[in-house]
């Protein structure tokens, strides 16, 4: 589902957008994805009003497979960033997190753990090094 006034730059490398059975994306009003951002969703991934993903953003709801058997599909856990998120260039986001709204993620963090509102977060694990 895509929201009002929502850019899609896809003109240096495509943007992703994938689904799979029962899977959604939701993407909120006026909100902007670079080129190459790449959204995966098994089960729900949102991004709510006014958020900008930069180049090269991914973002996933599922592993793909699970580390020992890598034919099963593990269980996918939802990935919700409330309204204002900005995410730098070449952010992951991985499955189960929420970003709060007003947040601000640097440029290569790995976010494998949620970041409450109004934080600054940066690295590999993502860490908030700053809340407003």
């Amino acid at each position: 589902m895509l929201g009002r006034q929502v850019v899609i730059m896809s003109g240096v490398t495509p943007v992703e957008l994938q689904t799979i059975a029962g899977g959604k994306i939701e993407i909120g009003d006026r909100t902007f994805l670079n080129y190459g951002v790449s959204i995966s969703a098994h089960q729900l991934v949102r991004l709510g009003c006014d958020c900008l993903l930069s180049n090269y953003v991914a973002i996933l709801d599922n592993n793909w497979h699970e580390i020992l058997d890598r034919r099963r599909l593990p269980a996918s856990h939802p990935v919700i960033l409330e309204d204002n998120v900005w995410l730098g260039h070449h952010v992951l986001v991985l499955p189960g997190v929420t970003i709060g709204h007003d947040s601000v993620v640097g440029a290569g963090a790995v976010v494998v753990k949620s970041i409450p509102p109004r934080s600054i977060a940066v690295g590999n694990p993502a860490r908030v090094t700053r809340t407003f």
